[in-house]
Parts: C-alpha cells; sequence; structure tokens
C-alpha cells in the first residue's frame, strides 16, 4: 500500500537553517549600522536563543512537548542576558539550572499516555513507550529510552516513527515489502534510528538532516531488488538515521 507524503507543517529543516542564517546577517548588519545596540545582537544570537528557535520549530510541526522543552530551557537562559530579571534581589543564575530541572521533570511527569504500549521482557535496556501495529503499518513514539521492534507481518507497508532524546531499533529481516515504494517516516530529535534491513532491498534516503546524518550502512555490491522500494523520509536533528544489514 502506498503512503503519500505527508508533513505537519510545511517548514523544513533547510528552511529552519535559510531562516536562521538570514536573520542573523539582518541583526549583524543592523548591528553594524548602529541600529540593534551591541549587547542586544551578543543576547540574541547564542546558543539560548538557538534552543527557543529549535523549540518553536517543533511546536510548529506539533511536537508539543519537545518544542516546549526547548522552549522553556532556551529562555530561561534568554532572559537575563536581556537584562529582564532586574526586579529580583538575588543572582539570577542560582534560580536558572534548579527552575529549568523542575520543568523537565514536571514535563516528563505529566507527559501523556497512550494505550497500546508494552514491554518487552529480558531486554531491561530496551523500553516500548508508544507503538501501534496495523495491518502491517507500525506507529512508534519515544522519549527519553530505548525502543527495538521486530516486525513479523508477512508484508510490511510502512512505518511512522518518532525518537526524542532516545533510541530507536527497527527490525526488517523478517519480513517483506510489496512492490514499488513503501514509506518510513521519521522525525528524530536529540537519539537515533537504527534500521535493520536485507541486502538485497532497494533504500532511498529522503530525510532532512539539521547537524546530524542519514546514512546506509549496508555492505555494497548486493543484488539489488529494483521492483521493491524503501523509503527513508522525514527530519533528522542533532541525531542519526543508520540502515544496517
Amino acid at each position: 500500500m502506498e503512503q503519500k507524503p505527508t508533513s505537519p507543517s510545511g517548514i523544513t529543516g533547510r528552511q529552519l537553517v535559510a531562516t536562521l542564517f538570514i536573520a542573523c546577517g539582518i541583526l549583524l548588519l543592523g548591528r553594524n549600522l548602529g541600529i540593534i545596540p551591541s549587547s542586544f545582537f551578543h543576547a540574541i544570537v547564542s546558543w539560548p536563543m538557538l534552543l527557543v528557535a529549535l523549540g518553536a520549530y517543533y511546536v510548529l510541526r506539533k511536537q508539543l512537548f519537545n518544542g516546549l522543552i526547548l522552549l522553556v530551557i532556551g529562555f530561561c537562559f534568554l532572559i537575563p542576558r536581556l537584562g529582564w530579571f532586574f526586579w529580583l534581589p538575588i543572582d539570577t543564575s542560582a534560580l536558572l539550572w534548579p527552575l529549568v530541572l523542575v520543568l523537565v521533570g514536571v514535563a516528563v511527569f505529566y507527559r501523556p499516555k497512550h494505550r497500546g504500549c508494552h514491554r518487552p521482557r529480558g531486554r531491561e535496556e530496551f523500553t516500548v513507550n508508544e507503538c501501534k501495529s496495523t495491518d502491517g503499518f507500525l506507529r512508534s513514539d519515544n522519549m527519553f529510552s530505548g525502543v527495538k521492534q521486530v516486525v513479523l507481518d508477512e508484508l510490511f507497508r510502512g512505518a511512522s516513527i518518532r525518537n526524542s532524546f532516545g533510541g530507536t531499533e527497527l527490525d526488517l529481516r523478517r519480513t517483506d515489502i510489496p512492490l514499488g515504494e513503501t514509506y518510513i517516516d521519521i522525525e528524530c530529535n536529540f537519539g537515533g534510528v537504527e534500521i535493520y534491513v536485507p541486502l538485497d532491498w532497494k533504500i532511498e534516503l529522503q530525510a532532512n538532516a539539521f547537524l546530524g546524518s542519514c546514512e546506509d550502512k549496508r555492505i555494497p555490491g548486493i543484488n539489488i531488488d529494483q521492483s521493491r522500494v524503501l523509503v527513508i523520509r522525514g527530519n533528522v536533528s542533532f541525531g542519526s538515521i543508520e540502515i544496517k544489514g
């Protein structure tokens, strides 16, 4: 069954990088022309602002949990740089890390849970947070942990994988794909996704990488079946997608 391309947002990783470069160029020009104060420029063009931009990017892509975490951490370090805590009687740096830890803990504690999940036995280093397989189509949502999925369906018809601050391992060596194109949509942030496939499968990598990588590490030279194609698409930020045999 062919899956048509879908995207929760029109913004891609490449567009985000381009936007950041354009914004930095405009701010640098304003500083050089004396329009923007140098102190404000150094506060905005900084790593906390990068976290804020990434957080906004994830929120726009409807990854609210990831986005809010990055927004909170980014703003906690950005606001003092802008001098917006002038009214506090104590050093604001003493408040930042405790506040960040408390907010992250509360966010993790109240993160919504979904049904259809199970915990595999005998492999304590791997846990499954959210997973659902219907008629050969796999859905996996993993955060702050590791998950391993072994597909045993006769035909694998695609997958939707979201991985954040953890690792996802998908084993497709015990299944097959139908004629034509089969799609795996991946959103990987601050983590890694490993996909194990037979050596004779044809793989097309169409993922956008922002400070990350996406590569096929299988042994070359195997007779590839051109009638069946597994297409890997999506976005990876601060992480990696690896295809292995």
